[in-house]
C-alpha cells in the first residue's frame, strides 16, 4: 500500500538514512514491532527485518512529525500508510535517543556526517565459544569507513575498526559470518568477530553492504569449531600425522585447528 507518488516501491539496496525496529501503537492487545526503513526517497515499514513489506510513503507525503511522549511521536501523512487504511500512526522507539534519531530525520534535519556515510545498521549477536564468555547482542552500523558496534541501538559505542583495516568478510554457518581485521579492535582484545543475524535472509543482507563498499578475501581461513562438524565441513591433508596425533600437539599446517579436528 503506498502513496501517489511512490510508483516503484523500495528495495533493500536504497540507502536507509537510518532503520530499525520501533513499535506501532494501536491500543491494547494490538501494538506490533515493525521493521521502519528511512531512506532518500521512502518512509516504509516491514514485518521484520529483510522481511515482508507491508506499507511505504514518498517522503513528500510526510506532513508532520509530533512529539507525544518521551520515547512516542506520530506520523501524519498525505497518503495512506498502514494495512489499516489510515493517515497517522504512533511509534514508540526503545529509549529517547533513538526517538530524537527518528525524529529529527523524518523532520529533515541536516545530517550528521555519519549518518551520511550509513550503509547498513541493526542488532548482531557477538558469538562466543563456551570458554570465552557469554554471546552478547550489540548494535552495529557500517558506514563507508567504518564499522562499529554499540552496547545498544542509541547506547554507548564500544568498539570500531576502519573499512581498510578489514581483511576478510565471509559467511559461517546459516546465520552466522565472520568478520577479521589486520590488527585487534574488540573490546576483548580480538581481531575476528563472529557474528550471528536474525537469520540467514539479514546475514546476507549485511554481507551485500560489506560487499558493496568493496572486494574481501573470503577463503582461506577456517576458524577452530565451537562444536563437531560433519567430515565434509573439514579442511586439511589427511595423510601421515605420527606422534602429533597421539599427543595431541597442534598440526603445522594450521595452529588454529588440531589434528582431531582435521
Amino acid at each position: 500500500m503506498a502513496g501517489v507518488f511512490a510508483l516503484e516501491p523500495p528495495t533493500w539496496d536504497d540507502k536507509p538514512v537510518v532503520e530499525g525496529y520501533l513499535r506501532k501503537i494501536r491500543g491494547f492487545a494490538q501494538n506490533r514491532t515493525r521493521f521502519f526503513r528511512l531512506t532518500e526517497k521512502y518512509f516504509a515499514f516491514y514485518a521484520r527485518d529483510r522481511g515482508e513489506l507491508i506499507s511505504y510513503v514518498h517522503r513528500s507525503e510526510i506532513q508532520s512529525i509530533t512529539d507525544k511522549d518521551a520515547r512516542r511521536f506520530e506520523v501524519k501523512t498525505s497518503a495512506v500508510f498502514g494495512a489499516s487504511g489510515a493517515t497517522s500512526m504512533v511509534l514508540e522507539a526503545p529509549d529517547e535517543k533513538v526517538k530524537f534519531r527518528w525524529v529529527s530525520a523524518l523532520r529533515g534535519a541536516a545530517a550528521s556526517e555519519e549518518a551520511k556515510e550509513l550503509i547498513i545498521e541493526g542488532y548482531l549477536t557477538k558469538v562466543q565459544s563456551l570458554t570465552s564468555g557469554f554471546s552478547r547482542r550489540r548494535w552495529f552500523t557500517l558506514t563507508s569507513h567504518m564499522l562499529t558496534y554499540y552496547e545498544c541501538e542509541g547506547g554507548e559505542a564500544m568498539a570500531s575498526v576502519a573499512v581498510c583495516d578489514i581483511d576478510k568478510v565471509m559467511e559461517q554457518g546459516d546465520d552466522e559470518f565472520l568478520v577479521q581485521a589486520k590488527h585487534p579492535f574488540s573490546k576483548s582484545g580480538s581481531s575476528v568477530l563472529t557474528l550471528e543475524a536474525e537469520n540467514q535472509l539479514v546475514r546476507d543482507k549485511w554481507l551485500s553492504a560489506f560487499r558493496r563498499l568493496r572486494t574481501f578475501n573470503t577463503s582461506g581461513y577456517t576458524p577452530l569449531p565451537q562444536t563437531t562438524r560433519p567430515v565434509s565441513d573439514h579442511y586439511g591433508v589427511v595423510g601421515k600425522v605420527g606422534s602429533q596425533e597421539e599427543i595431541d600437539e597442534p598440526s603445522e599446517g594450521n595452529r588454529f585447528i588440531r589434528n582431531r579436528d582435521l
